[in-house]
C-alpha cells in the first residue's frame, strides 16, 4: 500500500511540474503544414500601437478571402530587418504571399501558380 501511495505521489508531483514551464516564450515562426487546424498563441505583444504577428496573418488571410481553416502550408514570421510581417500560404492551387506593415498596412502582396 505505501508503494502505491508512493508512485501517485511521485506521478502527482511529475505532472505538476509539467506545467510550471514556461507560458509567455516567443518565437517568432508559426509554420503550419497541415490543415491549419492548430491554434496560434499570440506572438509577438507590444505597447507601441503596433499589430503583433497573429493580426498580420489574420489581415492577409482576410483580404484573400479565407479562413484559416481553408489553407495549406502556413507559414508567417516577423521580418526584423524590414520591420515587417511576412505571411505565405496555399489555396486551389496559387501560392500567396504577404507582406504586412507593423501597423497593419499591406506593403505588398502577390500570387503565383504552385508548382
Amino acid at each position: 500500500m505505501k508503494k502505491v501511495l508512493y508512485l501517485l505521489f511521485v506521478g502527482v508531483v511529475i505532472v505538476s511540474l509539467t506545467g510550471c514551464g514556461e507560458k509567455n516564450s516567443k518565437s517568432n515562426v508559426q509554420k503550419d503544414t497541415g490543415s491549419s487546424s492548430q491554434s496560434s498563441s499570440q506572438v509577438d505583444t507590444n505597447t507601441s500601437g503596433n499589430i503583433d504577428l497573429q493580426k498580420a496573418k489574420e489581415i492577409a488571410l482576410s483580404d484573400a478571402g479565407f479562413s484559416e481553416n481553408d489553407v495549406t502550408d502556413l507559414s508567417y514570421e516577423k521580418d526584423d530587418d524590414e520591420d515587417k510581417y511576412d505571411v505565405s500560404f496555399k489555396n486551389g492551387g496559387k501560392e500567396y504571399d504577404y507582406d504586412i506593415s507593423l501597423s497593419g498596412d499591406i506593403l505588398n502582396k502577390s500570387v503565383e501558380n504552385d508548382d
